[in-house]
């Protein structure tokens, strides 16, 4: 102690001794709650960016990949097989257009890494040929009307040639989006020294 410090003791009653004994307990217990509000915050802006940058985006990859792979094909499958008219595979595949288009418009406004950039980027050459094979089957189906068991074995393979790659550079996309989140994740649990 300093000897100003040992004076000011001895002139402190034992109330003002306890009062202050007893703030020192009261100071750091705030101290530490403030530290702990303010990791608190900082892990929750850290959860939200990982839902809305890896989360979110895995959500619409998926419908993606379903739209062109499942959807799409699907219409001109079950058209094709005599379960749906022409007319229901024009509707159907529209709406997958769309969806494909609003999901797409959704990922690309996310935060993306230059590795994932670079794959959206691939994604989207690939988006050119399919979205061409779509528009040239859906000319053929309009010239249909009703059922048309067994009259679509002419768009067969080249749907597949041309929805194949997509579907392999959406599971690209999506491996991305689970390792970024893991790093980031990892990186927002690993504890703080203080």
């Amino acid at each position: 102690m300093f000897p100003n410090e040992e004076l000011l003791m001895k002139n402190l009653s034992i109330k003002a001794k306890l009062i202050l004994l007893s703030l020192i307990p009261i100071i750091t217990i705030m101290l530490i709650t403030s530290a702990l509000l303010i990791e608190l915050k900082h892990t929750s802006e850290g959860s939200q960016r990982i839902y809305a940058d890896r989360v979110v985006p895995l959500e619409d990859l998926k419908v993606i990949a379903d739209d062109y792979a499942v959807n799409v094909i699907d219409a001109i499958n079950k058209t094709n097989a005599g379960l749906m008219t022409a007319q229901d595979a024009v509707a159907a595949i529209r709406t997958s257009e769309a969806e494909i288009q609003q999901k797409w418009k959704g990922y690309m406004a996310t935060e993306l890494t230059v590795e994932e950039a670079q794959l959206a980027k691939e994604a989207e050459s690939l988006f050119v040929q399919a979205n061409k094979a779509i528009v040239d089957a859906l000319a053929i189906l309009e010239t249909f009307d009703g059922m048309v068991s067994g009259q679509l074995n002419m768009l067969d393979g080249p749907m597949y040639a041309a929805i194949d790659p997509i579907s392999e550079k959406i599971t690209e996309l999506v491996n991305l989006q689970l390792r970024v989140a893991t790093v980031s994740y990892t990186h927002l649990t690993l504890p703080t020294i203080y």
